[in-house]
Order: structure tokens, then C-alpha cells, then sequence
């Protein structure tokens, strides 16, 4: 529910209701308070939420990952919906053999200094329902679905195998190794490399990055082909990120863009499954491909591709069969005629079996939700999202159109409704993005229904819908308050739920897909001892922007406001012997912290356990109890709020979303209780960037700040990244000096406090350093917290204590009242 206005009367008058009554009766046992030892030292209180959550085949049998006592290590566990028995399928904790140790536990002194293992990361499913397949530690494992064998080791090798995907008659397996892609048979053992010519820039079906979902490769339907993406990414620089605390300083090599880099080129191709030659049906580019999918009948592949600039993409339906027929005839016209003008001709032949559909331009960036594509189970129909009319939403257009569809974002525009039918409408999003389990929309079995994930009650919530493919209204399958990420079995019978709210960490429930059924609980994550502590919750509230458009934040109101409000109000019975002072009631004002949630692109107001990322939403949560209030806006840029509102930071980056944060500020003018002369502003990665501008652009609003992680020029930035939000340095350079804090330092007057680990991989520490120099080169004071063994995001318990201590004692020293 969406608050507005002053809370101050509310709660005096709480006060004033409750006091007579409660003061004469005992009270329950207080609650504990939160520590920062006991919120980040393992097990921790809310147990660890299950995740990746996939149904077998058969729909029988639910598999996910998941530790039962609150430890980071996630193994892999399948539920049985007939029998109601949870099975824990493996037990992968345990030393690392010879073979597989990283180079980190071979130093003396760096291995002092590990994060905690997180176990399992993927996991896949064979068709028979009967086994699943994972890749850990870089070796391969197959482990039955009954659980009564455990896993089986299929490789062992020094090179690392990856990403298993079984065959369609779950006989094969497919995999990566060497930047190459290979076939296993379960069977023989037999290995069969089917890519070949790899090197550090050349990557077939490999993901290019260590982290993160990439679709390098996927069987087709009749098991007879393999397609798979290549990645040249000749010409990317080589960063270098030092580390400095082994026996020896090593660098790690990483492959990455900056702003100022060239994309990489990518193309999609096929190779026989038994092995053969290559087959390429696109044309080598520098281009995104956001999704691909092979049709239920295994002739044609349909492409979502970006352009490189970010502002047109294309929906491509490649035939697969024609493009091995063309070839095979190119090849024989080659052999006996190689004229200079005949091969020109045959060049601009050569990709006839790709045929563009349907084509969007948006003079912003392109929608990054508007990610999946799929067939329907006939294959003449293809699923696909757009923000058309402002708002990412379902569409279908047919596999058969032979006059390309071209639409602008934003702008008036109608469809032919022969070749494309919009399906969803209204101001809410259809929600593609999700770590719990895929929230990918899809079809029903029968093809008549399109299951999908929306926002359609409430910004701040998730629930499953369906809606009939003729359209017509969505109908909603979940109806429990909070974020629900639910998952439907491949024969439609059953749903699994992951839910969570403000109150209840993420959990796993199953019910039968019909009205009226009761969730069963799957999972139990918290500990017993989770409910012996204290957690604030925050609510959901709304305010105007300095624009007019409406902007909503958590806000956590500490507690101990009203106890204050209870101390100063006159209670029932003789008034006091002294004198009160006109002017009603008085509470004691409380500082606050601002706090900025990170990416960007991401969304903090949502009725889930953890809000953005549990360790920030706990760190509020621990503010709160010791007297601070705390905001979380979602500023512009923020997913879940419409196109204009993700793209209202186009070539400004700490412009109309800093307005918000200060826009925040405002609102807290209005309550009583807030003393916004005591204001201070925390954040991670985006949150960092946005710290400092809000330090260097408005120093008058807040006393003090602690960036984490922070892009200080965006010129050191991911080119993908740059490339939607601010161009490149070359095309706009003002865009990057009004965006980037190092810039603006000459305007720090107060309290900074900077904070990043050294070995970042996201946010290079280069950005750190830079931050330093020109600090300094401007006489500016700050205090600076290194962690030399801390990637982007903190993983070891030691320093997210000593991180958040650290910040803590910084916001007592500057906000707090002097004594």
C-alpha cells in the first residue's frame, strides 16, 4: 500500500490508542536487535533462498538449488510432487582434488583469503524426465532423479567443460571445452569435437565473460543439428587487474570493452550433431544477439538481434533448410566457374535465407527486457516483446510475413493485424528478468495461452498470468501479497511458486494449475533463530519528482519514534505538574540515509525479501534500529516504470535520476519526525557513481557520503553499457564530462567516504585511483577503505562486517548529534 504525506500523526496517534491498554498489561519478550556479526556471518538468519528452479518433463518432479542450513554452498535437490519427498540429489562440498585446484588455493597466502563457495550455478534437464546434467568445478556430471545413485563424474580432464545440454532422446550430451564445442555420448563415452579454429579472440558457442547467462549453443528439436554463436573479439584491449596479495603480484588477464572499444562481431552457424562441417547463416557483425530459437520442426531459426548502436533491432527468421541447399549449390557453381563478377553475385546471395520480419527503432536505446522470442508449438506464430506503445508487453507476428514490419518506439503507430496482434496492453511491464527461476513468457502446451510475469497490480509486485493467444484480459494465477516468481510444468498441471515479501524470505510452494488450490511449502530457509530478531520493515511510499511525474521509494522509519512520540504526548489521567510548551506535541527528529540502489536499470521497490540485494537491504534494516530513517527511490532509469522512465537519463547519467534522489529529500521535509539537516547517501557500482554525483553536484543536501565501487568516468565503462545510455566518448563528449564524477570534484564540500575492492572486475579499481588523483589535485579530504581481495560485490563475511562497521561509524561521526 502507498503511503503519502506526514506519518507523524499516525503514529502519535497509535500512540495515544495503544498507551492505556498496553501500558497496563506485560509485554511480550523484546525482540532481539540486529548485529552486523550475526546479519553476514554464516548461517545466516534467513536461511539461503532457493533458486533456478526447473520442472522435469513429465512435470513430476521439481528440481532446484538450495542449502537447508543457511550456508552459501547450494547443491542440487529435486522434489517430488506425487510422493511429496525431497531428495538432495548431491553433496559436492568437499576438498578439491589435484585436478581441479585454482591458482588462488595454490598460493600460501591468497588462499588465506577465499570467498565462500557458492556451490552449484546451472543445471539442466534430460527429456526422459529421468536425469540431470551440471558442470562443476570444470568437470562434467550426470546424477539420477530418484536419487539412489550419486552423481557421475564424466570427465577429468585439466581443461574446464561447461554449460551440459542433453540431446532430445537424452542419449548426448553437448558441452563446451577449449572455446570449442564437443559431444559426449552417455553411452559409448565417446567425445566428438564439432568446432574447430578457436583462439583467445575466437570463441565457438564459449560465453566470452566468466558470469552471467549467455545462449552459446542449443540442439534442435530432432537432435540432428547443433547451432551455436561465434565470438571474434579481435581488437579488444587486454585490461590487467593486479593482485597484490600473494607471495608474488600477479595480474588477471581480462578481455573487455571500454566506451571508446569496438563491439564484438558475432555470427550464428550450425554443425551436424555427428559431427561435420559448418554451416554459417548470418553474416559476421558487430551486433547483439539477445535471443535465438530453433522451431518446432527444426527448419528455421528465429533471430532477436540488436544493432550495434543499440537504436534498431530486427526479428530474422533464418531457414535453415534452404540455406544447405544454396550452399551446397554455391559450392558446385564455385567449382566450375570463378569469374570475379559471378562470385561478387554469389557474395550478395549468399544470406538470401535470412528474411527480417519485423524491424524497431527507438532514437533512445532499445528495450533490454524485451529479450525472448519463441515459436508456438506449430511454428507458424512467433512470441516477442516490445515497448511500442511505452510499455514492454506481448506480442505475436506470423513465421510467414512477407512484408517486413517496421515500428518506432514511442510513437503512433498501428499493425497489421494479419501479421502482427498485440496481445498485452496498459501501464504496467511484462517482466522478463529474474535470478530465483526464467521468467521467460511461453505457450502452453496446446498453443492456445501464453504464460507471463507481470507488475499489472502493482509496481512494486510479481504475479503469473495467462492470456488467450486470440487476446482478451490476462488472468491472474498468483494471488499471494509480495513478489511471486512462479513457474508453470511443461504439461501445464502444476505451478511452482517462489515467494517472498518484506516480512518472509524466499521460499519454494507447488500447487495443480487450477482455481482454488492450496500452495504446498516446498522449503523451509529461514533458521529457527530468524524469528527471535527484530526486522523493520519499510514502506512503500510516493512523491512528486522536480518534474511532476511521480516517483515511489522504501522508507524505513526507526522505531524508536514512537517510543519518543509516547514519551512527550500527555497520557489519560491528571495532567503533568509541570508546565507543557504550546505548539502540540513534540518528537525527537532522526537523521537519515539515502540509499541508492545499484545497476541502474534494476528495481528496489518491491515487495520482496531483500528488496535489490539482501546484505544492502539488511544494512538499512540495521540503520533503522539505531535510529536513522532510510529512503530507497527508484529514480529514473529504474526498470518496471515504462520506457520513458528507464530512458530518462539519455545523455545524462546524474541528471534527472540525481533530481529524484534530491526530489526524495524533499518529501522528507514534509514528515516531522525526518531531520534532513542530518542526511547522508550510501550506494554500490551505479549507487557509488550516484553518491558522488549527489556529494560533488549538491553538496548542500547531504553531510556525508560513502560510494562503493563507483564509475567515476564513464569512459572506463562497459561499451553495451555506454553505448545505450551515453553514445561513445567520441559521438557525445560532453555527454561523458557532465556524467562522470571526476569531473565535478571541485564541488565536494563534505564528508566523503570511498570504498572499493581492489580486484574489481566490473568497476575496474582504475576508477578508484583516478577518483584519488583528482581529489587530491583539488585539495579535497576524504577517507578511503581498500579491500584487496574484494571483487565488484563483497562475497566474504570478514569484510562485508568491516565494510558496513566502517560506514556505520561514519554516519554516527557525521550525522548523529554531538554530545
Amino acid at each position: 500500500m502507498v503511503r503519502r504525506g506526514r506519518v507523524a500523526v499516525v503514529l502519535l496517534c497509535a500512540a495515544l490508542l495503544s498507551a492505556g491498554g498496553l501500558l497496563a498489561h506485560a509485554q511480550p519478550a523484546a525482540k532481539k536487535k540486529l548485529t552486523l556479526e550475526r546479519i553476514y556471518q554464516y548461517p545466516r538468519l534467513e536461511g539461503t533462498a532457493p533458486t533456478r528452479a526447473k520442472w522435469s518433463e513429465d512435470g513430476r518432479k521439481l528440481a532446484f538449488l538450495w542449502n537447508d542450513k543457511g550456508m552459501p554452498f547450494r547443491d542440487l535437490w529435486v522434489y517430488d510432487v506425487d510422493t511429496r519427498n525431497l531428495t538432495r540429489l548431491t553433496d559436492l562440498k568437499q576438498p578439491r582434488d589435484f585436478w581441479t585446484p585454482s591458482r588462488a588455493e595454490k598460493d600460501p597466502k591468497l588462499k588465506k583469503y577465499l570467498p565462500p563457495e557458492g556451490g552449484l550455478g546451472a543445471f539442466e534437464w534430460a527429456k526422459d524426465s529421468r536425469k540431470l546434467a551440471f558442470s562443476f568445478r570444470g568437470e562434467l556430471y550426470v546424477v539420477r532423479a530418484d536419487g539412489r545413485e550419486p552423481p557421475l563424474r564424466l570427465t577429468k580432464t585439466r581443461g574446464a567443460e561447461s554449460g551440459p545440454k542433453f540431446s532430445p532422446d537424452s542419449q548426448k550430451l553437448a558441452y563446451t571445452a577449449g572455446r570449442e564445442l564437443w559431444v559426449l555420448g552417455l553411452k559409448t563415452g565417446q567425445r566428438t569435437q564439432l568446432t574447430s579454429g578457436s583462439t583467445e579472440d575466437l570463441l565457438n558457442a564459449s560465453p566470452p565473460f566468466r558470469r552471467g547467462s549467455w545462449r552459446g549453443f542449443a540442439w534442435s528439436p530432432d537432435g540432428y543439428w547443433l547451432a551455436f554463436l561465434q565470438v571474434d573479439r579481435s581488437g579488444t584491449p587486454t585490461r590487467l587487474i593486479p593482485n597484490y596479495s600473494g607471495v608474488n603480484v600477479r595480474t588477471r588477464k581480462q578481455r573487455r570493452t571500454f566506451a571508446k572499444d569496438e563491439t564484438w562481431t558475432v555470427r550464428l552457424g550450425v554443425v551436424p550433431a555427428a559431427g561435420g562441417e559448418t554451416l554459417w547463416l548470418t553474416k559476421a557483425e558487430r551486433q547483439y544477439y539477445f535471443d535465438w530459437r530453433w522451431s518446432p520442426d527444426s527448419t528455421r531459426i528465429v533471430i532477436n538481434r540488436v544493432e550495434e548502436n543499440w537504436k534498431k533491432r530486427h526479428l530474422d527468421v533464418v531457414d535453415v533448410a534452404r540455406a544447405v541447399k544454396e550452399v551446397k549449390k554455391s559450392k558446385e557453381a564455385k567449382e566450375k566457374k570463378r569469374k570475379k563478377a559471378k562470385q561478387d553475385a554469389t557474395e550478395e546471395e549468399e544470406f538470401a535465407w535470412v528474411r527480417t520480419l519485423y524491424t524497431e527503432t527507438d532514437d533512445k536505446w532499445m528495450c533490454t527486457l524485451c529479450t525472448p522470442v519463441a515459436w508456438n508449438p506449430e511454428g507458424d506464430w512467433i512470441l516477442f516483446l516490445s515497448e511500442r506503445d511505452g510499455w514492454n508487453h506481448l506480442y505475436l507476428i506470423r513465421g510467414d510475413t512477407r512484408r517486413p514490419v517496421t515500428v518506432a518506439v514511442g510513437r503512433a503507430s498501428s499493425l497489421n493485424a494479419r501479421s502482427v496482434r498485440q496481445l498485452t496492453s496498459g501501464p504496467w511491464e511484462v517482466e522478463t528478468r529474474g535470478t530465483p527461476a526464467s521468467m521467460r513468457p511461453r505457450f502452453s502446451r496446446d498453443g492456445r495461452r501464453i504464460y507471463f510475469t507481470a507488475n499489472r497490480e502493482d509496481p512494486g509486485a510479481r504475479d503469473l498470468y495467462w492470456v488467450e493467444t486470440s487476446g482478451g484480459q490476462p488472468y491472474r494465477l498468483t494471488d499471494r501479497a509480495g513478489y511471486n516468481v512462479a513457474l508453470v510444468s511443461p504439461d501445464d498441471r502444476r505451478l511452482a511458486l517462489l515467494h517472498s515479501s518484506f516480512a518472509v524470505p524466499g521460499d519454494l510452494y507447488v500447487r495443480t494449475n487450477a482455481q482454488g488450490e492450496v500452495w504446498q511449502r516446498v522449503t523451509s530457509s529461514p533458521l529457527p533463530e530468524f524469528n527471535e530478531y527484530e526486522w523493520p520493515q519499510p514502506e512503500i511510499v510516493e512523491f512528486p519528482a522536480r518534474d511532476k511525474k511521480s516517483v515511489r521509494a522504501l522508507l524505513f522509519t526507526p522505531s524508536e519514534i514512537g517510543v519518543d512520540a509516547l514519551k512527550t504526548v500527555r497520557l489519560p489521567g491528571p495532567p503533568a505538574p509541570r508546565r507543557e510548551k504550546r505548539g502540540g506535541p513534540r518528537v525527537k527528529k532522526v537523521p537519515v540515509v539515502n540509499f541508492v540502489h545499484g545497476a541502474g536499470y534494476a528495481q528496489a521497490v518491491l515487495n520482496r525479501w531483500g528488496g535489490y540485494f539482501n546484505p544492502r537491504f539488511q544494512f538499512n534494516q540495521y540503520l533503522a534500529q539505531h535510529g536513522y530513517a532510510v529512503i530507497d527511490v527508484d529514480y529514473r532509469g529504474s526498470s518496471g516504470y515504462g520506457r520513458d522512465w528507464r530512458t530518462d537519463v539519455y545523455l545524462h547519467l546524474g541528471g534527472k535520476d540525481l533530481e529524484d534522489e534530491l526530489a526524495a529529500m524533499d518529501y522528507l521535509k514534509t514528515l516531522g519526525w525526518v531531520d534532513t539537516e542530518r542526511a547522508g547517501v550510501w550506494g554500490v557500482s551505479y549507487g557509488g557513481f550516484m553518491t558522488l554525483m549527489a556529494m560533488f553536484l549538491s553538496p548542500d543536501t547531504f553531510q556525508a557520503g560513502s560510494a562503493w565501487a563507483a564509475v567515476t568516468d564513464w569512459a572506463n565503462y562497459n561499451r553495451h553499457y555506454t553505448q545505450q545510455r551515453l553514445r561513445t566518448p567520441t559521438e557525445e563528449p560532453e555527454a561523458y564530462q557532465r556524467s562522470s564524477p571526476l569531473h565535478h570534484v571541485a564541488g565536494l564540500k563534505n564528508h566523503l567516504q570511498v570504498q572499493h575492492g581492489v580486484v574489481d572486475s566490473n568497476v575496474h579499481f582504475q576508477d578508484a585511483i583516478q577518483l584519488i588523483d583528482a581529489l587530491v589535485a583539488a585539495d579535497k579530504e576524504f577517507d578511503l577503505v581498500l579491500y584487496p581481495q574484494s571483487n565488484h560485490g563483497w562475497s566474504r563475511p570478514q569484510v562485508w562486517i568491516h565494510s558496513t562497521r566502517k560506514m556505520f561509524d561514519f554516519f554516527e561521526q557525521h550525522l548523529k548529534e554531538q554530545k
